[in-house]
């Protein structure tokens, strides 16, 4: 590899500034369209684009949902760190999609519930229903404020902007947008975001396999240092990760996504038909799948690039999840412009998540807490009550990724952790209600 200049990796010219921030501008032009455009319609526009947005920008949206900083810097670090190993991480995706497909998306377009809690109400009871959606806020809040945190790192590893300012321009330029432009600002944004993230996974890859000497030296270095394991699946359960581990586990933290996520079921419930809303399932699986792939792939090469000097245990970040900018600097040092590129494809991958977040809470707040109170609530009213609801979460968002600072260790496994604490009860309990008729609320 070229040897490290020092320590310091700031290393953000003027013409990366310029790239980032156009990627960040175009995100708050099109919320301000929005805003504008649909400043009279009603609350159900707001949350469902009218119920007639099409299942292709929709499932690219409910893709990069999926995809947040998390998987364009920790994915990296994980096959970097564990091996290739990693890449099963892409392909637990394929059967949350087809349950979703022939269980849940009929389930939720039959009901046309608001909120995918609405329907533990009609199957058990009111109280499951509030229990249920105060987990999901919790658990929803407490993920976007990690993903909030992590492209915040990547910008205050390669910029002189400290961490505070990084987590506060993140947060607050996708509050401003979701809170102001509703579901279609969303779901455009997300379209827009996921061809940046793809190009600049893309860039990295390409630039760093050419440097390295193509991928035959790749696999050798993965050969040497044994982490030519993908055909791991040794049953023992006290292993970090197998192939067992990964395809079970992580296959029922994406069922929780796919089949009772109030993000992702909001989208299937802004197409016209259920036929749509498959559609746009089958759809989000391409991009999950190629980008999640070649976030893995790349953190191989990047193994490759470093051998020898390994910049975690150099000290030359602070933290793991800086490897991948701290390889941008490296690789893109005569390239201007793209580590901001690599920086706006990492932003991307948050926006997308935490945009899609904030407008779900957003309905799951209205809907689950407030409207059973107050039905006589006008529709006026319910608008101005779900962007200051929105401003709210994105303020809480904002918090936690501050306490996300205080975090040791690689985020991804922090996230699955959260994810199946908080989500395996929830879709334990739809489960129960769709197969086993005989369950009651006190069960």
């Amino acid at each position: 590899m070229t040897e490290a200049n020092s320590n310091n990796i700031n290393g953000f010219s003027t013409s990366d500034f310029i790239v980032f921030l156009a990627s960040l501008l175009l995100c708050v032009a099109i919320g301000g369209f929005y805003a504008y455009k649909d400043r009279k319609k009603k609350v159900d526009n707001y949350y469902f684009g009218g119920k007639k947005i099409s299942p292709i920008p929709l499932g690219i949206s409910m893709s990069v949902t999926f995809i947040s900083a998390v998987t364009v810097l920790g994915y990296p670090t994980e096959s970097y760190v564990y091996g290739i190993i990693s890449l099963w991480y892409a392909f637990t995706l394929v059967i949350p999609n087809i349950i979703a497909c022939l269980y849940y998306i009929p389930l939720i377009h039959r009901l046309q519930v608001t909120t995918i809690y609405e329907y533990l109400e009609l199957r058990f009871d009111v109280k499951l229903r509030k229990l249920q959606s105060a987990i999901e806020i919790f658990n929803q809040t407490t993920y976007m404020g990690l993903t909030v945190y992590l492209p915040a790192l990547a910008l205050n590893a390669v910029t002189p902007l400290a961490l505070t300012w990084t987590i506060i321009l993140t947060s607050g330029i996708c509050t401003f947008y979701t809170a102001f432009g509703g579901m279609k600002a969303v779901v455009w944004v997300d379209t827009i975001q996921a061809g940046i993230m793809l190009a600049g996974v893309l860039a990295v890859l390409i630039r760093t396999t050419m440097i390295v000497g193509g991928f035959n030296n790749v696999w050798v270095a993965l050969e040497e240092s044994g982490r030519d394991n993908f055909w791991d699946f040794n049953p023992d359960p006290t292993l970090r990760s197998t192939g067992w581990t990964i395809l079970v586990g992580v296959s029922v933290t994406q069922s929780i996504l796919c089949c009772c996520n109030q993000s992702i079921c909001q989208r299937y419930l802004s197409c016209r038909t259920e036929r749509d809303a498959k559609l746009a399932a089958v759809i989000s699986l391409v991009p999950k799948i190629v980008i999640s792939s070649l976030c893995t792939i790349s953190g191989c090469v990047a193994y490759t690039y470093f051998k020898g000097c390994d910049p975690i245990k150099a000290k030359n970040v602070s933290k793991p999840d800086q490897l991948m900018p701290y390889l941008v600097l490296q690789v893109f040092r005569d390239m201007p412009g793209m580590t901001g590129f690599f920086v706006a494809a990492i932003f991307s991958g948050t926006l997308s998540t935490v945009s899609s977040g904030i407008n779900a809470l957003s309905s799951l707040l209205l809907e689950d807490f407030l409207v059973p109170i107050k039905p006589q609530l006008s529709q006026t009213a319910q608008m101005v009550i779900s962007k200051v609801t929105a401003l709210i979460l994105g303020t809480l968002v904002t918090a936690v990724a501050y306490l996300a600072s205080a975090l040791g260790g690689n985020l991804v496994s922090v996230v699955l952790i959260f994810r199946g604490l908080f989500g395996g009860p929830v879709l334990a309990t739809f489960t129960l209600g769709m197969f086993f008729p005989w369950t009651n609320a006190k069960a």
